[in-house]
């Protein structure tokens, strides 16, 4: 379906394919970020597909664009020019973010809710349950808690401290010595937050989300805050915060719930971890559902999967074909 009529209609008829059945749904905006396994994010763009849906990519800088574009594209894809080289634990990962929701903004304005995922989400409900329970709802899908949080693993010091990207996982011996010194500096208690913030109160989470139009717009517009943004880029992992401190001294703080994607945290080495067989019986049960410190919801996505777990996506695939 060519993008642009279906902008301008306003509202569309979500077809869910897999069960045969139509649900009303406004406009749906899908970012995301992605870096490797462009087979994976051809998959995953397939399973999302409905009329409505809009796609717009951010390939990290690092990355070879080329065999993204050769093998996933199509009129509701955009790959945006504005990559970043992103990092981890970084400001990068918000720049990324903004700049696929610039993209998002312009190209497709009318869209009601943008999902902000990773290319190696994969949906394990249909089109019609994710839509039905988002559109309509009055709901902004983003898992925020106020800091400290012990319990969630969101302490003070992450913001009482320094961080500077490109501490962590350097290639070259140069760049891990800086890296070593600029770790050595992030372990001092150099920073009040209550002098950048504003009279903000301090709210954390996790990546993901699933927001209105309506709180984008407040992301928006907190951009030109100097002071929050400043602060924001020697905070650890702000990607996990700055989106939620936004909206958690927002009116729509009372809209928030739980995010709706599964993530494993509980392997010792791999955190988190890509999901395995073991991991089949709750993602294919459609009672299903999230409950911890954030909250109790559905379970509408999991992550991690790729390629080199073919087997649990074909499970998905075929479940949700059923």
């Amino acid at each position: 379906m060519d993008g642009q009529g279906a902008a301008g209609s306003g509202v569309t008829q979500a077809h869910d394919r897999d069960r045969g059945r139509c649900v009303t749904a406004t406009p749906h905006a899908y970012l995301i970020a992605a870096h490797a396994d462009p087979v994976q994010l051809g998959r995953l763009i397939a399973a999302l597909r409905h009329d409505g849906a809009r796609f717009f990519i951010h390939i990290d800088r690092k990355s070879d664009i080329a065999p993204f574009r050769e093998r996933v594209s199509g009129a509701d894809i955009v790959y945006i020019d504005d990559r970043v080289d992103v990092r981890w634990g970084g400001w990068s990962q918000v720049a990324a973010t903004l700049a696929l929701i610039r993209a998002a903004r312009q190209a497709y304005p009318l869209a009601d809710y943008l999902t902000f995922m990773s290319g190696t989400h994969f949906p394990i409900r249909s089109n019609a349950d994710r839509l039905a329970y988002v559109h309509g709802s009055g709901r902004e899908l983003i898992n925020i808690v106020g800091v400290p949080s012990t319990e969630l693993g969101k302490p003070m010091t992450r913001f009482t401290r320094f961080f500077f990207e490109g501490a962590y996982r350097n290639p070259t011996l140069l760049k891990k010595v800086r890296g070593l010194l600029f770790r050595a500096i992030g372990k001092l208690p150099l920073r009040n937050p209550a002098a950048h913030l504003g009279g903000r109160k301090l709210y954390a989470g996790s990546s993901w989300w699933t927001l209105s139009a309506e709180a984008i717009g407040l992301i928006e517009a907190a951009q030109s805050d100097s002071r929050l943004t400043g602060f924001f880029r020697h905070t650890m992992c702000p990607d996990e915060a700055y989106f939620q401190t936004i909206l958690g001294n927002s009116p729509l703080l009372d809209r928030c719930v739980r995010t709706d994607v599964y993530t494993d945290w509980s392997d010792p080495v791999e955190k988190p971890c890509h999901l395995k067989e073991r991991h089949l019986p709750l993602l294919l049960d459609p009672a299903f559902r999230l409950s911890d410190g954030y909250g109790d919801g559905p379970a509408h996505y999991a992550r991690k999967l790729a390629s080199s777990n073919v087997d649990i996506v074909d499970a998905i695939e075929h479940h949700l074909a059923r």
